[in-house]
């Protein structure tokens, strides 16, 4: 009796926990049902191994109690609130109480792009508040589980990977919809972008030219990478580059990874209004390449507009395609410069306060007598000699001379011809050294000719002559008047004639005085 007694004790305790249990086990139920909805969120385009991290930047304004979303809809978390209090540009996105405001309605594309990338950079996220990663073999994850919101995804390279591209920040939206009875989220798919990793361009030749000069370049970027679903006409991979005025290009110099050019790899087309050209690389080439590093070289002439502003300056650019939304994107390479240089010759007379046209000079680099194609007073260095150029380089109506595109090192300007009115020196030769080698934010040449550039002579006129903060030299060369040239003559022989003359004048004239005074004697 006792033991069925106490049987039926224990049984009604466990009785009394088991529905307790199974009350804890409604309530905990009820627990996670309530709260923002989940969904998923899948990443395509990486390659496996990435990490694939999400971080939310504004969550949904969300009533557990009737499990529905409260107006305004969304609010920035707080670090981004707060990044964005600290940026004049922005405060139209939030309003006092953190929430996103409408302002996105009348923003630009580029304006949210930069808007979304500052955050990531500067807004101090922390750690991301979901992650994945790319299985083995494939090219895409999923998170499941992921709070409605706004998240930016970030793909993590794996260690060691060869692949050359950064794959951009981008977004995600898990916006909560009413389907029948309740709230839900839909799930997401996003295809990432990936662009060439940190494209280069660099000159493989001396960056210092004059006119005829040959200028190689090489620039080092990759192909872009699709996912396999990308048709042909989604898939876009261009190199473009701008050149300045003063180069030429020379199209069959291009090589891709030291093979020439075909249309097999890239097509080129050359626009010869901007002076650029571009190329346009084949759907099998991205295709059997993605993520490859790509190098381009290329050789271009410095022409006689090298002396221009900006004549010699060379803007490339890489063009991608965005899969997700069809728009070509196209990214500048940092630029790379090659300079030339000029020299002033102000001819001058002896005090340095008038200038003198009509003189004439050659300038020799060594032994050699340079050829320029010249144009009032100004002379462009030419590399040949034809029946358009001259040696002769004459001053013009304002006593100078501007000799341009020519390089850096030593020079000798002679004078074969003075002014008019004016004496050929007796030493007409200045030496001039053309110096670039120290710049002032890298320590290498920055197409400003350097303090030691000089000219040296007896006829250079040290007034005129500059420490250029530029890529011109100026000097002042002097002339003499046969005055000044000259000195005073002994006019030998000139007295003692003079005497004899006025001797035999008095002689004669006392001889015609004597016979007078004889015959009045008589």
């Amino acid at each position: 009796m006792d033991t069925i007694l106490k049987n039926s004790k224990f049984n009604k305790f466990f009785a009394i926990i088991a529905a307790l249990l199974v009350a804890v086990s409604f309530s905990l139920t009820s627990v996670f049902a309530a709260g923002v909805p989940t969904g998923s969120v899948t990443v395509n385009n990486v390659e496996a191994g990435a990490t694939v991290n999400l971080y939310k930047i504004a969550g949904v304004n969300w009533n557990d109690t009737t499990e529905q979303p409260v107006e305004p809809m969304y609010k920035w978390v707080a670090e981004v609130a707060s990044f964005i209090d600290t940026k004049s540009d922005y405060s139209t996105y939030k309003n006092s109480d953190g929430y996103v405001t409408n302002a996105f309605e009348s923003t630009t594309t580029v304006a949210e792009k930069t808007f979304l990338e500052d955050v990531f950079a500067n807004a101090g996220l922390g750690n991301a508040t979901e992650t994945g990663t790319v299985p083995v073999g494939a090219e895409s994850v999923t998170i499941d589980g992921v709070d409605a919101g706004l998240y930016l995804i970030q793909v993590v390279k794996p260690g060691g990977s060869e692949t050359k591209l950064t794959y951009q920040i981008t977004t995600v939206e898990l916006l909560p919809v009413f389907d029948k009875n309740s709230w839900i989220v839909n799930d997401a798919t996003v295809n990432v972008k990936s662009v060439p990793d940190e494209s280069t361009k660099e000159v493989t030749s001396d960056n210092k030219v004059a006119v005829g000069d040959t200028v190689n370049y090489k620039i080092t970027t990759s192909v872009p990478s699709y996912p396999i679903t990308a048709t042909e006409t989604s898939k876009t991979f261009t190199v473009r580059d701008v050149l300045g005025k003063g180069l030429t290009l020379d199209a069959t110099t291009i090589q891709i990874n030291g093979i020439d050019r075909t249309d097999d790899i890239a097509s080129l087309a050359q626009n010869s209004e901007e002076n650029s050209f571009t190329l346009t690389f084949t759907d099998a080439y991205i295709t059997n390449n993605q993520g490859k590093q790509v190098v381009i070289t290329y050789s271009v002439t410095v022409n006689e507009n090298a002396f221009e502003e900006d004549a010699l300056g060379n803007k490339a650019y890489v063009g991608t395609n965005d899969p997700t939304t069809g728009s070509d994107y196209e990214e500048k390479i940092p630029e790379v410069d090659v300079y030339t240089y000029g020299i002033t010759v102000k001819k001058v007379n002896s005090n340095g306060t008038t200038y003198l046209p009509g003189a004439a000079f050659e300038l020799k680099s060594g032994d050699t007598v340079l050829n320029f194609t010249s144009s009032d007073g100004v002379y462009t260095y030419s590399p040949t000699a034809t029946k358009e150029t001259t040696t002769t380089l004459v001053t013009n109506d304002a006593g100078e001379i501007k000799i341009q595109g020519i390089n850096t090192g030593e020079y000798t300007l002679t004078e074969i011809k003075a002014p008019d009115g004016y004496v050929l020196p007796a030493n007409s030769d200045v030496t001039i050294t053309l110096v670039d080698e120290t710049g002032s934010d890298d320590g290498i040449e920055d197409g400003k000719l350097d303090s030691t550039s000089n000219a040296s002579g007896t006829i250079v006129n040290q007034t005129i002559t500059d420490t250029p903060d530029d890529n011109v030299l100026e000097l002042g060369v002097t002339n003499k008047t046969s005055d000044e040239a000259g000195f005073e003559l002994p006019n030998t022989g000139g007295m003692g004639t003079l005497i004899f003359t006025v001797g035999g004048i008095l002689l004669m004239a006392g001889a015609v005085i004597f016979l007078v005074v004889s015959k009045k004697k008589a």
